[in-house]
Order: C-alpha cells, then structure tokens, then sequence
C-alpha cells in the first residue's frame, strides 16, 4: 500500500486473466480495511504501512514513526488495537470465500461490482471494472 500515493491516479490495478469473483472480493475487501489503515498510518508517520509487517514487529509501539506524539498514548494504543481487529477480520473473510470457493450474498449486494458479475460468462468474457473514478477518489481497475 502506497499510502503517500497521490489518489488521482491510479491506485490499483489487476489484470486477472482467471477473472475470479474471489479475486475482486480480496481486492474489495482490502480497500474497506484501506480506508481506515491508510490514514492511521498517514497520522502517526508509520514508516512500515504493510500491516502484516507492522503488527507482526516485535515491538510494534517503537516501530518507526513520528517523535512528536507519545507512542503510549491512549488514543494511539486504541487506533493501533481497531487497526489490528479491523486487519484480521479482513483476512478472515478472506480466508472463509476461499475456502468456501464462493462470495456470500450480503457481499454480492454491498458493492456494484458483484451485481455486475455475471457468472454464465467465459470468465475471460467477464467486463472490466472501474471503480473510484470521481475526481477525488483513487482509482480501482479489475481486468
């Protein structure tokens, strides 16, 4: 994740050639948990914003940053603990449409994407997806 990244670019861009709904659901998934991680680290000058690095540092309260707030703040420790739960929720729906081989239909009905899939198509027919495209917004593609 290029969190300094400039959003009026393009932001991510997948080229699946399997067109898989479970790779847009992994994608889907990781820009939820995006919006919330990405400014946390923008806030506190996290110089590792990969979460699975950073929460598997061996001490996380000293692992890069600014100097100019306490690391033991309580505001920080709660930021950094909902950083955490939100990462491993994520994962864990991941990992169940993996193991399921299928995306729950409450999940179909969250986002445009899903209810444009159209299962009965070659999923090398499957369109393209673009998501984000307002001026301000980053961009998504899904080819």
């Amino acid at each position: 994740m290029a969190y300094d990244y400039d959003v009026n670019k393009l932001a991510l861009y997948v080229s699946d050639d399997g067109g898989s709904e479970l790779t847009f659901h992994a994608i889907y998934q990781a820009s939820l948990f995006a919006k919330d991680w990405l400014p946390f680290c923008r806030k506190y000058k996290v110089e590792q914003p990969a979460p699975q690095g950073y929460f598997s540092a061996k001490n996380v309260a000293t692992s890069g940053g600014s100097q100019s707030f306490r690391r033991d703040s309580t505001i920080w420790l709660s930021g950094l603990l909902i950083g955490q739960v939100k990462f491993e929720e994520m994962q864990n729906r991941i990992k169940r449409v993996e193991k399921s081989k299928r995306v729950p239909d409450e999940i179909w009905r969250e986002h445009k994407g899903f209810r444009e899939w159209d299962s009965k198509v070659n999923p090398r027919d499957q369109q393209t997806i673009l998501e984000g495209c307002a001026e301000d917004s980053a961009k998504l593609v899904l080819l």
